[in-house]
């Protein structure tokens, strides 16, 4: 029978950045879904500060910041609005969300569009968006698929920075991409 994925084993630490590199079909996608409890493996185990959430998702939702290949952003909210509603449904408080929305929108060069409805974003400020929003609550660990892809070179630079913003602060990250550059550099 097929299978998508087999025998992966990883530890990221934190500070610590894995790049899962890689063509279409060879498990990425599938990888990171499990990580982030979108989908259930057949078998294994995925611990977080040693709790295995597989039993615990709720946990994990809470401890990780996903950010899938489809942005899913609402796009008659703005860049703001669409950061801001995630950071309530994580319990932040007004005050909370927008001290560390202004953080994220200066690290990710956002402060130029956060009025805009996400309906009239180019793809790279929709890419920034949706990080912005995977990671809004600060997580204990990020996990991204492949945050850099279609991106302008600028964009990209931006996201790579915010990436190796992580690292400094002792977040581990775990993302997928096709470039071996953007592995290495990080």
């Amino acid at each position: 029978s097929f299978c998508s994925v087999r025998d992966v084993s990883f530890n990221c630490n934190n500070g610590e950045v894995i790049g899962l590199l890689g063509p279409n079909g060879a498990g990425k996608t599938t990888t990171l879904r499990m990580l982030s409890t979108a989908l259930k493996p057949d078998a294994g185990t995925i611990l977080l500060d040693g709790k295995d959430i597989l039993r615990e998702p709720v946990l994990a939702r809470r401890s990780i910041g996903f950010l899938s290949s489809n942005t899913g952003l609402y796009g008659r909210l703005t860049a703001f609005e669409n950061v801001a509603y995630f950071a309530r449904l994580h319990g932040m408080t007004e005050v909370a969300l927008r001290q560390r929305i202004d953080e994220l929108f200066t690290l990710l060069d956002m402060h130029s569009f956060a009025s805009r409805r996400a309906e009239l974003m180019s793809s790279g400020m929709k890419q920034k968006t949706a990080i912005a929003r995977a990671v809004v609550h600060s997580p204990a660990l990020v996990v991204l698929d492949e945050p850099t892809t279609g991106l302008a070179i600028m964009t990209t630079q931006t996201v790579l920075d915010f990436i190796h913003s992580l690292k400094v602060a002792g977040t581990p990250v775990i993302f997928s991409t096709h470039h071996l550059d953007e592995v290495s550099s990080l």
